[in-house]
């Protein structure tokens, strides 16, 4: 992975290019109450998406200008294909291959220093063995040009492969990432949660860092015990220092945590890994977490009491890492039925947003459609105005998932973006908001 020219930003054929999409107009009950306005409609962002089990991935500067990547098809294989845009939604440049041509199915996340500056982590099969994956990270300046050839992440000797988790980005230019490992043979197999730290000059600070483990055998013909883990996450703050979330849930009964880890710039760990929540069962198996510019982080995650359905929970930390208050739902819009993963962003003083995918029940005030919601809350999370509809859809046959959403440093700007699958194929649309 030495050749940093397969990495050249190669424009998609124009007929990807980012379009506005003419769909209805917002409701204006739907808006009226939450304090927020939409800054035209919705924009297809990446409109060759290849896989509608895997997310997609946002990253804003502090002004709000953002970048969208997912995972695409190359000639070859898969790709990462990604599209810069400004605040308000104006499309910089065509999209294009930010990882091209990778041999199978592939892992990424990107993220975004308060310049522009970005960078995209992602796993793929190495040439180095069978099966080996080897996790790399490729830096971008603030207009979709590479800055020199890719970062060759730790070998962990992983079996089965490594996972790209999650990333984050200073205004330095340090990067933290976070992945997973999966080792070991049937019957008994295992995975390990690593973070390195890489200075500006892609220099590794000390030595990548095991956070958790985990082990399963097989019991029986179709049963086993012990422990997985799932729902990274990692945010970080104006300084470099980053908080890593992540779940781990016992295989028999489904009990277990989500846990936390905070950890300076330099990749030294803060005290010891935290409980960010406990379970009796289900343990959500996707968490987010959004960190403001002083430290103070936010985790989301949702609850599901029963299959295809839940609630989107919260829990406030402050710098240090203590619970600033008891887990709290999020406020929802019409009493809507999860059926995705949530997220939060947040700004520099500590306001943030949720959002989640889901719909309301047949014959309700959505009838059934698929929607993206969003509410707002002041950084003590007391609710400002009423929660929303991101959308502007009322087909029941598009679904839509996996919502991201990234704030400006001000809190002036949001935008949020979600996977749309229908008759067409897989897209992934964009929604700027402004808050007056």
């Amino acid at each position: 992975m030495a050749d940093g020219a397969r990495l050249k930003p190669t424009p998609i054929f124009s007929s990807l290019a980012a379009l506005t999409i003419g769909l209805s107009a917002f409701t204006t009950s739907a808006l009226a109450d939450s304090g927020v306005t939409p800054v035209g409609s919705p924009v297809t962002a990446i409109a060759n998406a290849a896989n509608s089990d895997n997310a997609s991935e946002m990253a804003s500067d502090a002004a709000g200008n953002f970048v969208v990547a997912a995972e695409c098809i190359s000639g070859t294989g898969a790709a990462v294909c990604a599209q810069l845009f400004q605040a308000g939604g104006t499309p910089v440049g065509a999209p294009f291959f930010a990882v091209n041509s990778v041999p199978e199915n592939i892992s990424f996340s990107v993220a975004m220093n308060g310049a522009g500056e970005f960078a995209i982590a992602w796993s793929d099969i190495s040439t180095s063995g069978m099966g080996d994956r080897a996790g790399h990270i490729q830096r971008f300046t603030a207009d979709g040009t590479p800055k020199g050839g890719p970062i060759d992440m730790p070998t962990t000797n992983a079996v089965f492969g490594s996972r790209v988790s999650a990333l984050g980005m200073d205004a330095s230019g340090n990067l933290a990432v976070v992945w997973l490992t999966a080792w070991g043979s049937h019957p008994v197999e295992g995975e390990s949660l690593h973070a390195a730290v890489y200075s500006p000059s892609n220099v590794l600070r000390g030595s990548a860092r095991v956070l958790d483990s985990s082990i399963q055998f097989q019991t029986g013909k179709y049963s086993s015990a012990g422990s997985e883990i799932g729902g990274i996450s990692l945010a970080m703050d104006a300084a470099g220092d980053f908080v890593v979330a992540w779940s781990k849930r016992d295989v028999g009964t489904g009990a277990g945590h989500i846990f936390g880890q905070r950890y300076a710039a330099t990749g030294a760990p803060r005290g010891f890994r935290f409980a960010i929540e406990d379970f009796a069962s289900a343990v959500p198996d996707t968490v987010r977490v959004a960190m403001n510019a002083s430290g103070a982080f936010t985790a989301t995650w949702l609850e599901s009491a029963i299959a295809d359905s839940g609630i989107v929970t919260f829990r406030q930390f402050n710098r240090q890492g203590v619970a600033a208050a008891a887990a709290q739902t999020a406020a929802t819009y019409c009493n809507a039925i999860l059926t995705a993963s949530s997220d939060i962003a947040m700004d520099a003083g500590g306001s943030f947003i949720v959002v989640w995918a889901g719909s309301a029940p047949a014959g309700s005030c959505d009838g059934g459609v698929s929607h993206v919601y969003a509410q707002r809350y002041d950084l003590e999370g007391q609710p400002l105005g009423t929660s929303f509809i991101v959308d502007s859809g009322s087909e029941q046959s598009v679904e839509l998932n996996f919502p991201r959403a990234t704030m400006a440093s001000s809190g002036a700007n949001f935008t949020i973006t979600w996977n749309q699958a229908d008759q067409f194929g897989i897209s992934v649309l964009a929604q700027p908001f402004s808050v007056p």
